[in-house]
């Protein structure tokens, strides 16, 4: 993922916050990744087969689309209260899209 591509995503055309966007990108990777992680180390025991299965779900599209959802979030939305706790139902349904191919075997290539 580049800094680029997330600034086109987010509509960001100046330089300014590259910075931050750019340690929001590492935490939003590190928060998909962690969550796609902890599913497969509850589904999945081989541990060269858990390597593989999250290496091609990190690699999947969706991913992208997702890690680039929760940064516009967090661009977006800078304070530490909100006033409704609802998450993105299309956010939810990737990554639920994601976990349901880590036992299929089926991601985009």
């Amino acid at each position: 993922m580049h800094l680029q591509d997330t600034k086109l995503f987010l509509r960001v055309l100046h330089t300014e916050e590259d910075s931050l966007i750019e340690i929001l990108i590492n935490s939003a990777k590190t928060y998909v990744k962690n969550d796609i992680k902890g599913y497969i180390n509850q589904k999945i025991k081989d541990k060269n087969k858990k390597e593989e299965i999250l290496k091609k779900a990190l690699e999947d599209r969706r991913t992208y689309v997702l890690i680039n959802m929760l940064v516009a979030h967090l661009y977006e939305n800078r304070g530490m209260l909100v006033e409704k706790a609802i998450q993105n139902p299309i956010f939810t349904n990737f990554l639920w899209q994601i976990k349901g191919d880590l036992l299929t075997g089926e991601f985009d290539d």
